[in-house]
């Protein structure tokens, strides 16, 4: 029965990092082709956005289970 648990949880948290991987993923090609939020021509303020939105998508990782 704890074997079935463990599988459940690992399962679980592979599910949650392919999603932050995803995601992050995600945020990297729009960082690199100018869409959406980094269309600004500032690079400081680009690279202050890229910052700001890895960190908030990181809030998701379970604490513990890296």
């Amino acid at each position: 029965m704890t074997s079935i648990l463990s599988l459940c949880k690992s399962r679980e948290l592979w599910v949650e990092y392919r999603t932050c991987c995803e995601a992050l993923k995600s945020l990297l090609y729009k960082f690199f082709n100018n869409s959406d939020q980094f269309n600004s021509k500032d690079d400081n303020t680009k690279n202050s956005l890229l910052i700001l939105s890895y960190e908030s998508i990181f809030i998701y990782i379970p604490r513990g289970s890296l």
